[in-house]
């Protein structure tokens, strides 16, 4: 046999080809036997190759914010609309305890 990928003559028996360490082989995780690389399952064991059908991931939706030309986010529970006439400046400031426990502003 050679290697498909520099044509150097190779033993049966191997997996790499020490030339150029193209795979030739790989070894059944279930029996340890030389199996084909296009091979879809052991031929001394059975064992199946082929990937088990797993359920398609649900794409992570990209939140709009920092990106251009994106709508802005709706306020969440946890963060309460302004009413139109608002704006940021007429919310009132948070009242701060003092070390005597009184609360200033």
């Amino acid at each position: 046999p050679h290697c498909a990928n520099c044509s150097r003559q190779v033993h049966e028996d191997w997996i790499i080809c020490p030339t150029c360490r193209n795979r030739l082989r790989r070894v059944c995780p279930n029996c340890s036997r030389l199996v084909e690389l296009d091979w879809s399952l052991c031929a001394w064991c059975g064992k199946d190759f082929e990937p088990q059908s797993r359920p398609e991931a649900q794409p992570v939706p990209v939140p709009a914010k920092g990106r251009r030309g994106a709508q802005p986010e709706s306020p969440t529970d946890s963060e309460p609309a302004l009413a139109p006439s608002m704006s940021v400046s007429s919310i009132p400031a948070p009242q701060l305890p003092t070390d005597d426990g009184l609360t200033t502003s």
